[in-house]
């Protein structure tokens, strides 16, 4: 099936759409991944910053407190000094929350003068032990709701023996505050000590903390990822070298956002895409089918057209699935002279007021324009009397005057052909009607015919012989006879005319007037016709090669086959395939090739000419043409017609002079005359005194197959 503009667009569509598509994504994952490898370096940075940062403030503050418990044996002795050594160190370092000294016996001297146990007994044991430790967190005494973390440093004297522990309390939100102060941190950051989260950045994240599920896994693995989902959402963890575990969490980085914001970004332009993508498939899906309906319709009077018609009949539920149907084939008569006459502006008037009527005829029933000059009415008939009241009634209501452009009244009428159809229809039974249709325009037109049971026998027989003519040429039943041309003044057989014969394997004999007609009735011609060229010349190289000179062959070309795109390059071939003299050949073509293309008839004529084929204008005299027009057409030979001789055998008035005067313009024309149909040695003679130059019919010889044809070459005979 041939595809459409259209039709091309909706196949290519969905590519163009799935190519944005691809894009589209395509560019959404890329940035995606950009993204999420940003939030995930970010995130790590994050952590990074914090435990370095509290390594490095832990680090120092031991150190802090190491120097002051280096101190205190000088002043072990004095409680009061060591009370006021503290304060001062804790004036001077005020990251830690608190300063104190434990004796050991547990006693303690707070820098603030405050009276305070021991809370965190292990860390002391282990510090009077010589260990230098992290507590783990605990509610600073003073104020409960600060949690602080105790660094405990033994204090020795000269003799390494430990008097006592130096505590310097510390507060990891202190260290977050620093540390965000000199940072600006995208996302959040969690402390954990114990599986308890104790500080976050931002300050008091930590109360609506929501991943206790992941807190097993973080302490067990201490560093490590956790991906929340695809969308960039991350745990990045690590531990302090104080114990601590931080988490940082990308759940506050702007570029989520910007994910988020790529992502509906990605989501509209593939909703758009795609949403203008069905628009313009369903526009052109619109478009197409409006351009169908328009393809099933005819332009000029807006009926539904031979395509439509087709589907129509193999549409199942359709008015054509009724029984008792009448339908009609009604066409103009004489529509291609009468288009000539008044022009295509007033034939077209004609059609539309045709349609017109038919339409207004009877609104039950359907009307088709199904060619140039051809309309179709079918209706609701459940009887041959019915339909054929129906059919004279067309008859008549289509019998109306027209106006040409001169004003002149031109008589309109149309020949109608029906059958009748009590089942569903079908190419056949419709082909019947065609049938009648084609009989009543035969007998004259502006009258109407039934499709009847003769008919019938006529049209199955012409259907069978059309069958078996289509296969004529594959299975070689054409076969070729010539009838002999007698020269007057050379008193010899100087050529013949080839005519094409057909023997059916299955029919016999057919005549020509029976089986041409229907090869020139479609492009069987042009096949045929290139046959016979063929033919011809090969016989006319057998009658050369056996030693016959000086005479030609005629070969008659259709009106068909002449305006064909390809007959001059079909004649080409044939010269150069088969090597024949060009000058034995005479083509002869109808006279009715003179009311169509005259300008394109002259130049092909013309050209075979120029390559050595001589012409002739076949049947002359049978109504078209006039004696003026042999001045325009390149033609050596002028073939009349035998009904020329019958009017003057019936001394119809004027008939001798009309065909003297033929005779005697061809030879001022240097046109060779070939009189046709001689039957008697009267009609010869009498040719011969009107100055004929040649002759064709009975009298000399009928047809002869080939082999009967060849003895009369150059025959000399007298009369």
């Amino acid at each position: 099936m041939k595809m459409t503009k259209n039709s091309w667009l909706k196949m290519i569509l969905p590519l163009v759409i799935a190519g944005f598509l691809v894009l589209t994504i395509s560019d959404y994952l890329s940035t995606k991944k950009a993204l999420k490898i940003q939030i995930e370096e970010e995130t790590i940075d994050i952590l990074n910053s914090f435990i370095s940062e509290v390594d490095t403030f832990t680090t120092r503050r031991i150190g802090d407190v190491e120097l002051m418990a280096d101190y205190i044996p000088y002043i072990a002795e004095d409680k009061e000094e060591i009370a006021k050594f503290l304060i001062r160190q804790h004036e001077i370092m005020d990251y830690f929350s608190a300063l104190g000294f434990i004796t050991p016996d547990g006693n303690i001297i707070a820098d603030d003068g405050s009276k305070l146990e021991v809370t965190k007994k292990e860390s002391f044991k282990r510090a009077l032990q010589g260990e230098i430790l992290i507590s783990e967190v605990f509610p600073l005494a003073q104020d409960p709701e600060i949690k602080v973390s105790s660094i405990v440093v033994p204090a020795e004297n000269e003799s390494g023996e430990v008097i006592g522990v130096l505590s310097g309390l510390i507060n990891i939100e202190d260290i977050i505050r620093d540390i965000t102060n000199s940072f600006n941190l995208p996302g959040a950051v969690y402390f954990v000590k114990d599986s308890e989260v104790v500080y976050s950045y931002p300050i008091n994240r930590h109360t609506a903390f929501s991943y206790k599920d992941q807190l097993e896994q973080i302490e067990r693995e201490k560093y490590g990822t956790i991906l929340m989902n695809d969308s960039g959402h991350l745990l990045k963890y690590g531990q302090t070298v104080s114990g601590w575990t931080v988490i940082a969490d990308s759940l506050d980085n702007p570029k989520l956002d910007e994910l988020s914001a790529a992502f509906i970004r990605m989501f509209l332009l593939v909703s758009l895409i795609v949403s203008v993508g069905i628009i313009i498939y369903y526009y052109i899906s619109y478009v197409e089918k409006q351009a169908d309906v328009a393809l099933r319709k005819d332009l000029l009077t807006g009926l539904p057209n031979r395509l439509k018609l087709r589907e129509d009949i193999n549409r199942k539920n359709s008015e054509w699935a009724r029984q008792n149907l009448a339908v009609y084939f009604i066409r103009l008569d004489r529509f291609s002279d009468l288009m000539k006459k008044v022009g295509y502006q007033t034939a077209d008037q004609l059609l539309q007021k045709t349609s017109g009527l038919l339409d207004e005829y009877e609104r039950r029933g359907r009307l088709y324009r199904i060619d140039s000059e051809q309309f179709l009415f079918v209706i609701e008939s459940a009887c041959q009397e019915g339909a054929m009241v129906i059919g004279e009634e067309l008859v008549q209501l289509l019998r109306h005057k027209i106006v040409a452009p001169d004003d002149s009244k031109i008589h309109a009428s149309v020949s109608v052909g029906g059958v009748m159809i009590s089942q569903n229809a079908n190419e056949e039974t419709l082909g019947n009607g065609v049938y009648a249709c084609q009989e009543a325009s035969k007998a004259g037109g502006n009258q109407f015919l039934l499709y009847d049971e003769a008919m019938d026998v006529r049209n199955k027989e012409l259907r069978k012989m059309a069958r078996c003519l289509s296969k004529a040429l594959e299975l070689n039943e054409f076969y070729m006879v010539y009838q002999p041309i007698y020269s007057i003044d050379e008193k010899r057989i100087v050529g013949f005319e080839s005519l094409i014969r057909w023997n059916s394997a299955e029919l016999g004999e057919i005549g020509p007037f029976h089986f041409i007609p229907l090869l020139e009735e479609d492009d069987a011609i042009i096949e045929t016709g290139r046959w016979i060229m063929r033919t011809a010349a090969l016989q006319a190289i057998e009658w050369r090669n056996a030693g016959y000179e000086r005479f030609t062959i005629n070969v008659n070309v259709s009106v068909k086959q002449l305006h064909h795109a390809g007959f001059l390059d079909d004649v080409y071939e044939m010269l150069e395939e088969t090597g024949v003299d060009p000058s034995i050949l005479i083509f002869e073509v109808t006279e009715s090739v003179i009311v169509d293309d005259v300008g394109s008839v002259v130049r092909i004529l013309q050209t075979l000419n120029e390559i050595g084929i001589k012409t002739a204008v076949d049947d002359f005299g049978t109504g078209y043409s006039s004696l003026s027009s042999l001045t325009t057409l390149p033609f050596q030979y002028l073939k009349v017609d035998k009904a020329f001789i019958d009017d003057v055998e019936r001394r119809e008035p004027g008939s001798e002079a009309i065909l003297k005067g033929i005779i005697h313009i061809a030879k001022a024309l240097n046109q060779t005359t070939v009189l046709e149909g001689v039957e008697t040695l009267e009609q010869l003679q009498l040719l011969k005194s009107f100055g004929a130059q040649r002759i064709q019919g009975y009298f000399i010889s009928k047809p002869l197959r080939v082999e009967d044809a060849v003895h009369l070459i150059g025959k000399e005979m007298e009369w």
